[in-house]
């Protein structure tokens, strides 16, 4: 048992001991039967067992000895797991026979291939056989995460151009301020291409710490994000995150450093294009202009 893959999962109690009537379950469920560990539940099935008065439900006296926790709410407030021979006698099921078997793999995103081998296998032995991977049973919930995405990549992108509205506005107001400076570096021979690489610095420096700032921000509060949320629950008394509605447990949360070096090198590229008006317009100050005015 020191191999089962509940044994990193379970939160209180243990696994199973040498007592065939013990019994794990999820804590979402212990938590809505008021159930702790060292209780004993009743497990009733849809069969009946004929006797001189009448049909009697099968059911069967279990102990709980852990619960667990394994991150998917319809699994913890659905799911238990007892010794094999329980449900067996239970359904009347004989030995050498199964109605399922599910197989675990070190690689769960590349379940594609691993269920192609699994299916030219399945042809060989019985037709009447089928596979059904986990992305196919969590089919919606996947479907619904990858909507989430590109919203998420939409409002960002958004966020983005918003900001580069702000560098393009400020570099303007900033050439305006400078005005009377630009005809001097002007009047004294500085080159309308150093002007343009001036202004197109300060843009850039800009949008490189803003960037580096979120960038660091993002992934601090991803790695917290358990903590920050428990925080907020407390702080507001309400519940941001309902399991009944996203089917898990706790916040899911997964850096890919690839995608924030993408989302990095995008914002830079837009922080550059954002300053190339205002140093352009900059270049185009006339200096003999400026000292009339002045």
């Amino acid at each position: 048992m020191d191999t089962h893959f509940l044994k990193n999962k379970t939160v209180r109690g243990h696994l199973f001991t040498d007592n065939p009537n013990d019994i794990v379950i999820g804590y979402a469920l212990a938590n809505s039967l008021g159930l702790a560990v060292g209780e004993k539940i009743k497990v009733v099935i849809p069969k009946t067992d004929k006797t001189i008065f009448g049909n009697i439900p099968r059911f069967k006296t279990l102990q709980i000895t852990g619960i667990f926790n394994i991150g998917m709410y319809e699994y913890d407030s659905n799911f238990v797991f007892t010794n094999p021979i329980i449900p067996r006698k239970l359904l009347m099921i004989e030995d050498n026979n199964y109605n399922k078997i599910e197989l675990f793999t070190q690689d769960p995103n590349n379940i594609e291939q691993v269920q192609l081998e699994i299916n030219n296998k399945i042809k060989t032995l019985n037709n009447q056989l089928y596979s059904l991977s986990w992305k196919e049973s969590n089919l919606s919930l996947i479907n619904a995460l990858n909507v989430e995405k590109n919203v998420m990549f939409l409002i960002l992108t958004l966020i983005i151009l918003v900001a580069s509205m702000n560098i393009i506005s400020g570099l303007i107001i900033f050439v305006k301020e400078k005005n009377k400076d630009i005809g001097i570096l002007k009047t004294i021979g500085v080159s309308d291409l150093s002007i343009i690489k001036i202004f197109m610095s300060v843009g850039f420096t800009i949008g490189l710490i803003g960037t580096l700032s979120g960038a660091f921000f993002g992934i601090i509060f991803s790695l917290n994000i358990k903590s920050i949320q428990i925080f907020l629950e407390n702080l507001f008394n309400t519940d941001l995150f309902a399991k009944e509605v996203y089917y898990l447990s706790s916040l899911p949360s997964q850096i890919d450093f690839f995608e924030v070096l993408l989302v990095v090198i995008i914002s830079l590229i837009i922080s550059i294009f954002s300053t190339l008006f205002p140093a352009y317009r900059s270049s185009k100050i006339e200096p003999i202009n400026i000292i009339k005015n002045d």
